[in-house]
């Protein structure tokens, strides 16, 4: 551990900056997987419940079952359902709209992962830049006193190399997580919205629209 921490400080200034990425990327990484569980975006066995009772009990029962709801899905369907009374096409126009603020809250913070992931890398290539012009600096104001020393140049470049090996070993995780995340993502936007225009369709057809019977 001492070994490790000493080669880190031989980095430079330019290590405390990965060292935030690495901290801030896996923070979001960690919040993001939190953030979307399955109970807290699309319940198992939500949709199916709201549609039974929708056909049997009507539109207020099924919206009941919603109108708390914390989740992406429940938001989603009590958008739908306590708009049964508008139009067809401005109900779809509001579930749309509310979609569109539920895939902003599935895919916030995601982003800022992948700015993380191609920064890091860079920075780490920017120590590098800066590593070997100290060395290559040193070396000539030297190399006229004493010469050039071979083993003072090597040391000062795979010194100089640490910020590389570090920006590249806090990217590459960053940006796998990155992917995996967006794909999560996109996936559950994607159902949503589909189940969504279905259940539009579905309040359109139902013979309780828009008040319950009793």
């Amino acid at each position: 551990m001492a070994d490790l921490f000493e080669l880190l400080v031989k980095g430079g200034i330019i290590m405390v900056p990965i060292g935030l990425a690495s901290v801030l990327g896996l923070a979001v990484v960690l919040e993001r997987i939190w953030a979307l569980r399955e109970l807290r975006i699309y319940p198992r066995g939500l949709l199916e419940r709201v549609r039974e009772t929708l056909l049997k009990k009507g539109t207020r029962a099924a919206d009941q079952l919603v109108e708390n709801d914390d989740s992406s899905l429940g938001r989603l369907l009590h958008a739908a359902l306590e708009r049964t009374h508008l139009p067809s096409t401005e109900l779809r126009a509001r579930v749309e709209e509310r979609g569109r603020r539920e895939a902003q809250i599935i895919g916030r913070h995601i982003e800022t992962v992948g700015v993380l992931a191609a920064v890091s890398p860079l920075l780490g290539l920017l120590g590098t830049v800066t590593g070997m012009i100290s060395v290559f600096r040193k070396v000539t104001m030297e190399a006229g006193v004493r010469g050039v020393n071979p083993s003072q140049l090597a040391s000062g470049i795979w010194e100089a190399l640490v910020t590389t090996a570090a920006g590249l070993s806090v990217g590459i995780p960053l940006y796998l997580a990155y992917r995996l995340l967006a794909g999560r993502a996109d996936n559950l936007v994607a159902q949503l919205e589909t189940d969504a225009q279905e259940f539009c369709d579905l309040l359109g057809e139902a013979p309780t629209r828009p008040e319950a019977q009793t």
